[in-house]
Parts: structure tokens; C-alpha cells; sequence
């Protein structure tokens, strides 16, 4: 992770497949999020809490 990363998503000119949860408060707080698979193309990143992870959203 760097800090040049804003509250919205990854990097600028970085492509990113991001899931989220639908009932998470704090989808937007960049510093929790992991990164759970990546490949030459894309970061998947999980960003949400353990209690609504069975809530997977793909925007």
C-alpha cells in the first residue's frame, strides 16, 4: 500500500476488481483494506469487516 492512494480506490491508472459489503460503515476507510488476490492485471481487494464479509457486493 502507498500513500498515494485516495478514499475512493486504488491508485490512478491502477485496475482493480473491488468487492465490497453493502452493510459495512466504513467501506471508504482505505487503511483497512487487504489485499486478498491479485494477478498480473488486477488487485482484488477485501475491505470490510469479518461480520459482513457474507455480504459481497461487485461493483
Amino acid at each position: 500500500m502507498t500513500d498515494d492512494q485516495n478514499s475512493t480506490g486504488p491508485v490512478d491508472g491502477e485496475s482493480a476488481t473491488v468487492y465490497s459489503c453493502d452493510n459495512c460503515e466504513s467501506l471508504l476507510d482505505i487503511s483497512s483494506w487487504t489485499p486478498i488476490e491479485t494477478d498480473e492485471d488486477a488487485t482484488v481487494y477485501r475491505f470490510c469487516d469479518e461480520s459482513c464479509r457474507d455480504e459481497w457486493t461487485d461493483d
